[in-house]
């Protein structure tokens, strides 16, 4: 295999085997790296979100990582862990579209509090379905204490609550299996990219979209 994609679910691994050059040799899974069972890199450029664990002994075995995401501070990570990888790669034009659209989704299900809403059209009740000043985040998990967020709600502070990041994304992977879901635009958007980076890698041997790694 040239390319690996890991934590790729079904309608992003369509459109990336439809973008994707005939010639081009990619493999494809849900899982993240851990989750997979891959004792081997599945190629020696690997695509990840943000939920995959980089097995220490992966280390001299890649050539390349691909952030599928606009972030690329878990990637920084892994690269000052050792010369674990020589290249890293990320997508910065995901954001402003992609993210944008899921801060605003959220933030309107928060303000609707749809959940409620679901509840009380069961017994034709509408009252009191306007939410109080809500709060989500999109860019950095370490920004969103847990702790102060769950007690917020409880004590009157926010209506509501509504994350796109955490702090520790890889361990909770399995819990955000049932996470928000990109639209069908989003993610062809988001794989057009992918392929861009990929086709860079194989054919330069560098990233059309290097992440820094200092600073």
């Amino acid at each position: 295999m040239q390319v690996w994609f890991y934590e790729a679910f079904e309608e992003e691994a369509a459109a990336l085997r439809s973008l994707l050059p005939a010639p081009v040799r990619a493999g494809f899974c849900a899982q993240t790296i851990q989750e997979s069972g891959h004792e081997e890199p599945g190629a020696r450029l690997i695509s990840v979100r943000t939920q995959s664990h980089l097995p220490e002994d992966w280390q001299g075995k890649l050539d390349a990582i691909l952030s599928r995401i606009t972030g690329y501070d878990h990637l920084r990570r892994l690269s000052q862990r050792g010369s674990i990888v020589p290249a890293l790669g990320y997508l910065p034009r995901y954001c402003a579209t992609s993210v944008a659209e899921a801060a605003i989704l959220k933030l309107l299900g928060l303000l609707r509090r749809l959940p409620v809403q679901v509840e009380q059209f069961r017994r034709f009740d509408r009252d009191d379905l306007t939410g109080r000043q809500a709060f989500v985040n999109i860019s950095r998990g370490e920004l969103s204490p847990s702790v102060d967020l769950l007690a917020a709600p409880e004590r009157g502070q926010l209506g509501g609550v509504g994350l796109d990041v955490y702090a520790e994304e890889a361990d909770l992977a399995h819990a955000l299996r049932s996470g928000g879901v990109p639209s069908t635009e989003a993610v062809q958007r988001k794989s057009a990219d992918s392929v861009i980076e990929v086709r860079e890698w194989l054919e330069r041997g560098r990233f059309k979209w290097e992440a820094p790694t200092d600073g």
